[in-house]
């Protein structure tokens, strides 16, 4: 019995170094986004982040990566003093 909880704790472990990859890769695609879109602004980058399809959960705003564009672009030009902070 002890070896066969031994056995599935090793084949576990890549499925667990996977997830640590992917969590980290998706970490830093989050800051990336924030630091270039929001931060420095770099709106024409945004096909980097979002896609053809972009559903937005907010009922106030259209679907489409259009209208998040619009949005970014009212915001932005609202908060210039803004200082971003990430951590």
């Amino acid at each position: 019995m002890k070896n066969m909880l031994a056995l599935l704790c090793l084949l576990s472990l890549p499925l667990q170094l996977h997830a640590d990859d992917s969590a980290e890769a998706n970490k830093k695609l989050v800051v990336d986004f924030y630091t270039e879109i929001l931060f420095q602004q770099k709106l024409d980058k945004i096909d980097q982040y979002i896609g053809d399809v972009y559903i937005q959960h907010n009922p106030n705003v259209a679907d489409g990566k259009q209208a998040l564009l619009d949005l970014l672009r009212s915001f932005l030009h609202r908060n210039l003093a803004a200082t971003p902070s990430v951590r």
